[in-house]
């Protein structure tokens, strides 16, 4: 996989993980709108939360590591 190509998929990635959160976002809304317990959805989003500041991360390493 080239550098552009792994450039391209962490972007991807990225906007997965904010599409992810947002869901999850809604669905919490949805539950605490019907009286639900949210504990575990709202694991879920810090587990979500968590994946997408990896990702970041990833990217940024990659655009400090331009290809040789």
């Amino acid at each position: 996989m080239t550098h552009d190509q792994e450039l391209a998929l962490a972007d991807q990635h990225i906007v997965q993980a904010e599409g992810h959160i947002v869901r999850q976002l809604q669905r919490i809304e949805r539950m605490e709108a019907t009286g639900q317990d949210t504990d575990l959805a709202r694991d879920v989003l810090l587990a979500l939360e968590h994946s997408l500041l990896v990702t970041q991360e990833h990217r940024k390493l990659l655009l400090n590591d331009p290809p040789a």
